[in-house]
């Protein structure tokens, strides 16, 4: 009875959270520590209103410790079965994702009003294709590695445009979706030791947009398996 009242608890709460497709959300992956465990999962999500909700999940044998905030204050933390808290964060998590899928691709198909001259569109895009190759195949071949990664998308504070960022192993990528059309793109690809300021690729997509937007959810779907409980 105790546990299904926790579950009750946290489909509720993770249920008013996705109401509506939220404004931004990020989501961590065993980056920083939860209830004593570097294996853990956490949401930041902010709703249209403003309103701000957190999520945090983390195995501790035999269950799954949950903490659940609104604006920045902890309404709850409590210990549920851990099958049943992973199936109810990668419900909601598959959600929160296809809402992303969908502004990229509803943004593909923007039709382009920006004057912008972009320059080596094609030599971009195969620079992308062949990074996202390797980090995709650097997961499938070490699929028991600690994964760890963040995921940042919607319109973020004090921003005009719609972003999105993922930050997995050494890639960081980062794009901007201009109510142009212009697809904006930003990526990092460090080597270990290595400290960056200037980003090994910045680019303006509108020729190859669509293909590069392909590329990104093609990634999605890949990392997005990391991300899951």
């Amino acid at each position: 009875m105790f546990f299904q009242n926790v579950e009750k608890k946290l489909k509720s709460s993770l249920s008013l959270a996705l109401t509506h497709p939220p404004k931004w959300f990020g989501v961590t992956a065993n980056k920083t520590s939860f209830a004593n465990s570097i294996e853990n999962r956490q949401w930041n999500l902010t709703d249209q209103t403003g309103r701000s909700f957190s999520f945090a999940f983390a195995p501790v044998a035999p269950n799954m410790e949950i903490q659940y905030g609104e604006n920045q204050t902890v309404k709850w933390q409590k210990k549920a079965p851990r099958e049943v808290a992973s199936e109810l964060h990668n419900f909601f998590f598959d959600q929160l994702i296809q809402f992303e899928l969908e502004n990229l691709k509803a943004h593909a198909l923007l039709p382009v009003i920006d004057t912008i001259t972009t320059k080596d569109e094609d030599r971009a895009h195969e620079w992308l294709r062949v990074s996202f190759e390797v980090l995709k195949k650097a997961l499938q071949n070490h699929p028991d590695a600690l994964f760890q990664g963040q995921l940042f998308a919607g319109e973020p504070p004090n921003a005009e445009v719609p972003e999105l960022r993922l930050i997995v192993y050494s890639i960081d990528l980062h794009l901007k979706l201009q109510p142009s059309g212009i697809l904006e793109v930003v990526m990092f690809h460090f080597k270990p030791g290595e400290d960056k300021s200037r980003p090994d690729l910045k680019g303006h997509f509108k020729d190859r947009k669509k293909e590069v937007t392909d590329l990104v959810i093609g990634l999605l779907n890949e990392v997005q398996k990391g991300f899951k409980l």
